[in-house]
């Protein structure tokens, strides 16, 4: 292993906003986090407005940025942008001093364990956790030479963008069901075969699950105990005996619909279906929903809340028993083929995030590289590849 220098970050790339004057109707990038995908850390649903739309305090950032956020969740969103535009006060401008510490090298360790494991124990607040400026300064980065760093750019590089591919295929993926549903039974709310349609309180039950301390948590107990986000830790004793269609209704993953295991513990961040009328099947009923878009229905507060109570009202349509028992066998012939890339994404991350820890703790030195890169980098292009899904399932996702 190398030893490199070891810099404080407000030495090397201290925070500085651009010095760029635009025109009052210029139009000009306006980000915010939202814009900033937390997997890849690419742009997502660039928003463009004139400068009179921002706020009184104008905040510019350039090419020479590199934008870090500092409230949780987010910590992890890194962005190297390519233009200028102007930014939000959660924004991070570090300005690398480019002499010594090439952006997207602090790009890469600013997303790597190494600093996301600071970030997450530095944040502090008790609604939104966020980290403050001294803190992220006063923290040091390995410093090898620009040479080097540059070489460990393009290795990272490389690997980084076979994980996006791995991951755009997985979201074109999660385009195929809402695809499916459409083409089999028409939008839900223009109804267009005139099926039966319902409100939710009218064909289930929504019951919130019980408090669990963390300190009742056991490592090794029995049965999984399922949060907001899924499982969120063991328990000795299990409150449901059945699988059970689950929905967030506390914090960030508000919404989000998951199944539990069989004999499961279901904490109060979670809703969970405790009756379903016979006339619909528990894997249409979660895919609709899903569908709805239930994230739309949270209360706008510090901390989002979903109830029961915004959710009955929702409008369904019920086919026939056996057209939604033909929707769930073609589902779950395409679940086979999701969960294959599934387990490829994140395989891959696994070997990103091992690269990365190699690159910023010195090890990934040349006679490293020259003994496993090829065999890494083929095993990660391997791994990105998408999975092939049933052609009737692939079809309907283009629309055909």
């Amino acid at each position: 292993m190398k030893k490199w220098p070891a810099v404080s970050l407000k030495e090397i790339a201290p925070p500085q906003w651009a010095k760029i004057r635009f025109k009052p109707d210029e139009q000009v990038w306006h980000l915010t986090l939202d814009q900033i995908d937390c997997l890849t850390c690419s742009v997502v649903n660039k928003k463009t407005a004139q400068i009179s739309a921002a706020d009184r305090q104008i905040r510019v950032f350039d090419e020479g940025n590199v934008l870090l956020s500092k409230i949780d969740p987010g910590l992890n969103k890194v962005l190297c942008p390519a233009e200028p535009g102007i930014g939000i006060p959660e924004l991070v401008p570090m300005r690398p001093r480019p002499e010594f510490l090439d952006r997207y090298f602090l790009a890469f360790y600013l997303r790597s364990g190494y600093f996301s494991g600071f970030a997450s124990a530095s944040a502090s607040g008790r609604f939104v956790p966020r980290l403050k400026l001294p803190k992220v300064m006063a923290h040091t980065i390995p410093l090898p030479p620009i040479s080097e760093q540059r070489r460990i750019v393009g290795i990272l590089g490389q690997a980084d963008s076979l994980c996006k591919k791995r991951i755009e295929a997985e979201t074109n993926a999660a385009k195929i069901i809402p695809a499916l549903l459409d083409k089999m039974f028409g939008d839900q709310a223009r109804n267009p075969k005139g099926l039966v349609k319902k409100k939710l309180g009218e064909v289930m039950t929504l019951t919130t699950g019980k408090y669990l301390s963390p300190e009742a948590l056991e490592p090794n107990g029995n049965y999984p105990v399922y949060g907001g986000d899924g499982v969120t830790g063991r328990y000795m004793e299990f409150m449901l005996e059945d699988p059970a269609i689950l929905i967030s209704r506390y914090g960030r993953c508000c919404g989000k619909i998951t199944f539990s295991e069989s004999k499961s513990w279901i904490s109060e961040q979670v809703m969970y279906v405790s009756e379903v009328s016979g006339e619909i099947l528990p894997r249409y009923l979660a895919e609709v929903m899903r569908t709805a878009n239930l994230g739309q229905y949270v209360t706008n507060s510090r901390q989002p809340l979903l109830s029961a109570s915004r959710i009955y009202p929702i409008e369904i349509v019920i086919p026939p028993s056996e057209e939604q028992e033909k929707f769930i066998s073609l589902a779950l012939e395409f679940d086979k083929y999701r969960c294959d890339g599934q387990n490829s994404l994140f395989r891959l991350r696994s070997l990103f995030s091992a690269l990365m820890a190699r690159a910023f703790s010195g090890d990934l030195t040349a006679g490293w590289r020259l003994a496993h890169m090829t065999e890494l980098l083929s095993e990660m292009e391997a791994q990105s590849k998408g999975v092939g899904v049933p052609l009737i399932l692939s079809s309907l996702s283009c629309g055909t």
